[in-house]
């Protein structure tokens, strides 16, 4: 067993040997906008879903800023920004993913495009 780090010798947190500070976790998000006005699907990453969301409502980013309103209809979560940023990767530019995915939220992108806010 690997010596502690901890100056007291031991884990003061509990068994898994690490502190609060460095097992704090914040979760990643990929999501997927949908336009209810125009035909547009978004894909996003983000470590705040909710305020990026509203970032998006309020016209603040400027790739759905003319598309608004949108409504979230999809999202994943990761712990790692990497696999976050590899999964959003894969769906905008790897077309048989982007499809299989598109296929599963039909109905969803149907509901948010056919409504009006």
């Amino acid at each position: 067993m690997a010596p502690s780090s901890h100056p007291s010798g031991g884990h003061p947190k509990g068994g898994n040997g690490l502190e609060m500070s460095e097992a704090k976790c914040f979760m990643q998000y990929v999501y997927v906008l949908c336009s209810t006005i125009k035909q547009l699907i978004y894909v996003g990453c983000t470590d705040d879903l909710k305020k990026r969301y509203g970032q998006h409502q309020k016209g603040e980013v400027t790739s759905t800023k003319s598309h608004r309103p949108l409504k979230l209809i999809y999202y994943e979560s990761y712990v790692s920004k990497t696999d976050a940023l590899a999964r959003k990767y894969k769906i905008k530019h790897h077309s048989q993913t982007r499809e299989l995915l598109y296929k599963q939220l039909e109905y969803s992108i149907n509901m948010a495009s056919s409504s009006n806010g």
